[in-house]
């Protein structure tokens, strides 16, 4: 679910994950904000038996996060990590992402493999779960406040008149 539009004041965007047996987590929210700052960030509740969990790594990688907000900016990342006391197949999501601007891209970066998905792309990724294993990924936002301009239609008169529309 995205809420604001990533232009606005304050914009968060929910990750989902789902993996075996039905198991979900929903907790986790990242976004921006004019007051986005470490105080504001919500910690993640520790994980019981039969769990998936989605969080959000702080900067050096050891605290677990529901909610980080960071300040308005052209660029912000985040550092997730999955991980689950089950093995099989789970599923990273991102409700929500097709309706972002064109002018602000979302991706996310497998950090072992390297890959990087759009978010607008995709409705989420697999991920493979390993039991007391985690997998690591990097969020990633930017603006372009700077878009070309594109013509999307033209139709030229006789006498030399045009109308049309741009953006």
């Amino acid at each position: 679910r995205l809420q604001g539009d990533w232009s606005s004041d304050v914009c968060s965007s929910d990750l989902r994950l789902s993996g075996p047996n039905g198991r979900a987590d929903e907790a986790a929210v990242i976004g921006v904000g004019s007051n986005g700052k470490a105080s504001n960030d919500v910690p993640k509740p520790p994980a019981f038996k039969d769990f998936v969990s989605v969080s959000i790594a702080d900067d050096a990688g050891k605290g677990r996060f529901a909610q980080v907000m960071r300040s308005n900016g052209k660029a912000q990342s985040w550092n997730l990590v999955v991980e689950s006391d089950q093995d099989g197949e789970g599923v990273l999501q991102w409700p929500g992402m097709s309706s972002l601007p064109k002018r602000v891209r979302l991706t996310i970066t497998d950090m072992q493999t390297g890959v990087t998905s759009d978010l607008r792309s995709a409705a989420g990724i697999k991920v493979a779960l390993r039991a007391g294993s985690v997998s690591r990924y990097r969020v990633s936002v930017a603006t372009d406040v700077t878009r070309k301009l594109a013509v999307s239609y033209l139709h030229s008169e006789p006498g030399g008149r045009a109308n049309g529309s741009y953006t």
